[in-house]
């Protein structure tokens, strides 16, 4: 009769390690993620004494919330069926035409939509639309 030794079973619980390493893992990605308002605040931007030249060729389609329609830096005030017309009496002998839309939020879809269709017509190249950054 004999005494056998039994060695001790080296059982390794990987489960705490696991969690170590996620831990570590979320640890780098909540630090590492920047917002990029934060970044735009940390910026420092050059500076210049040239000025910014304004576009000649660019013109401005105002639409209030009635639907009425503004043309031009006068703002003045034009009908639907003159539109076509006027922007093309404007935008004539013009090599890039810049249109940018101004719509109130509440004007309708569809009046939006057909000035777009307009400025189509009298192939203005470059169109855009200003919105009011949140």
């Amino acid at each position: 009769m004999g005494y056998e030794v039994k060695e001790p079973e080296l059982d390794l619980n990987l489960t705490p390690l696991i969690d170590v390493v996620f831990l570590l893992l979320i640890f780098f990605i909540v630090t590492s993620t920047l917002n990029s308002q934060q970044v735009e605040k940390n910026i420092q931007l050059p500076t210049t004494t040239a000025e910014e030249k304004q576009h000649q060729n660019k013109l401005d389609i105002i639409l209030d919330e009635q639907g009425q329609i503004y043309v031009g830096a006068n703002a003045k005030q034009v009908s639907w069926s003159n539109l076509e017309s006027q922007l093309a009496k404007k935008l004539s002998n013009k090599k890039k035409n810049k249109v940018t839309i101004v719509a109130d939020e509440k004007s309708n879809f569809q009046e939006i939509v057909r000035l777009m269709d307009i400025t189509k017509k009298i192939e203005a190249d470059n169109l855009s639309f200003v919105v009011q950054k949140e």
